[in-house]
């Protein structure tokens, strides 16, 4: 999801270069409504990931293969099979995987452009683009915007943005949820993520909860389905929290954290939708490292620059995760009393 989030630069940018283009979107559809009212995409195609992968593991070969050819036919033909030839004059790869390589064949555009990374499959790509190493939020799909359009990808990072985008519905559900339970001013707390290594102290969650109730703010934690056991322990470590762990749908979810005066979280899509829609975040990084400074001028990021760090999916530590670990609850307050009163102020990001 946060890849998507943060790979929404395209749209914007490619609507800005080419204002009468159509721009179609593969997604899975569980993170359909992270795009859903981007105002510059005029399709989502749904690939659905999960679906295949039981397909293939039941060793359902007949049915993956139908909904594989279906796919193909698809990206290939357009939605309403006229074409006589590849349906796309252009695919932009913004994941630099296989399994987005493969389905940028699928299409037989003439011309696609993807990402240079250690995943196989280069080769299906007629273009590669290697972004330089930049600290800078969503610097690879700006890189790989300026390729397309020989810009340069400074100025890019000047002009074009990703972006959040929530229907009016959404907006009022969450306003009526903050109703119901009298809330004004509220901070958004996202503990979770996919893999150990990205996440905080447990135990700090319900620490720093009581901290933001002493400075007038109720706590409101946000996460999926598979993060509800780990939400319950949080929960019920301060009373300051309301658990609205996958008792929300993500488009509320998105519109709660637009709505909030500060968000806190680690690595995850959510953290990183806090700092597109910019609020005052707290974004908390480790093992992983996606950025250090974004758009946003009120992002604080909290990284110690360990040796070991940033490990990604390789942690030496032994599960010691010190690079989570060595970061305190009063750090944390700190950076979020320092974004609450920085209004508009450029912040920097620690080295």
């Amino acid at each position: 999801m946060g890849d998507i989030l943060m790979a929404s630069c395209l749209l914007s940018g490619l609507k800005h270069f080419y204002p009468r283009s159509q721009i179609d979107w593969v997604v899975e559809p569980r993170f359909f409504q992270v795009i859903e009212h981007h105002p510059a995409l005029n399709r989502a195609i749904f690939w659905n990931k999960a679906e295949w992968s039981k397909q293939f593991k039941g060793l359902q070969l007949a049915a993956l293969w139908k909904e594989t050819a279906a796919l193909r036919h698809l990206l290939r033909f357009g939605p309403n099979n006229g074409a006589k030839g590849p349906y796309y004059d252009l695919v932009l790869d913004a994941q630099g995987l296989l399994r987005s390589r493969i389905l940028s064949w699928l299409t037989g555009a003439q011309r696609r452009i993807g990402l240079t990374s250690r995943e196989p499959g280069g080769f299906l790509m007629t273009e590669l683009v290697n972004p330089p190493h930049d600290t800078f939020m969503a610097s690879e799909y700006l890189y790989l915007l300026a390729h397309l359009t020989a810009t340069d990808p400074h100025h890019l990072q000047k002009a074009i943005s990703p972006a959040v985008h929530v229907s009016q519905t959404s907006t009022r559900t969450a306003k009526d949820l903050l109703a119901r339970h009298s809330i004004e001013n509220y901070v958004v707390i996202l503990p979770f993520t996919t893999r150990p290594q990205k996440h905080w102290i447990q135990q700090g969650w319900g620490q720093l909860a009581e901290g933001l109730h002493n400075l007038g703010y109720r706590t409101l934690m946000l996460g999926g389905p598979m993060d509800q056991e780990k939400a319950q322990v949080i929960a019920a470590s301060s009373r300051q929290i309301l658990n609205l762990t996958a008792a929300v749908p993500l488009s509320t979810a998105l519109a709660l954290i637009q709505g909030a005066s500060l968000a806190i979280g680690v690595d995850t899509g959510l953290t990183h939708a806090a700092v597109i829609a910019n609020i005052p975040t707290v974004a908390i990084f480790g093992s992983t490292r996606p950025y250090l400074s974004a758009w946003n001028a009120r992002l604080r990021v909290i990284y110690h620059d360990l040796a070991c760090a940033p490990c990604k999916r390789s942690p030496t530590c032994n599960g010691g995760f010190h690079c989570m670990n060595s970061i305190s609850v009063q750090e944390v307050l700190s950076a979020a009393l320092e974004v609450l009163q920085a209004g508009t102020r450029p912040l920097k990001s620690p080295k």
